[in-house]
């Protein structure tokens, strides 16, 4: 299946773009598109690791399933003063 990504502004930055799409086996999760996105992007892992992932505009969990032609955002936490 399809998948649509989303990253926002520094981590796009870090990988070089801010919008593409993978392939996954049927049935895969949140956390399975996660780990191929770390195994493609290792210089990413701790800011790919430390996102929120947000699917029609809710957050999700890892365990979320996806399915074909969705678009998941990454996006990292940001703090305020």
């Amino acid at each position: 299946m399809q998948i649509h990504t989303r990253f926002s502004g520094e981590l796009a930055a870090t990988i070089g773009k801010h919008r593409f799409t993978l392939s996954l086996p049927q049935n895969a999760t949140v956390g399975d598109l996660l780990d191929l996105l770390c195994q493609e992007y290792p210089d990413s892992t701790a800011k790919l690791r430390a996102t929120v992932q947000i699917i029609a505009g809710r957050h999700v969990t890892l365990s979320e399933s996806l399915t074909d032609g969705q678009e998941v955002a990454f996006l990292l936490p940001m703090a305020g003063g």
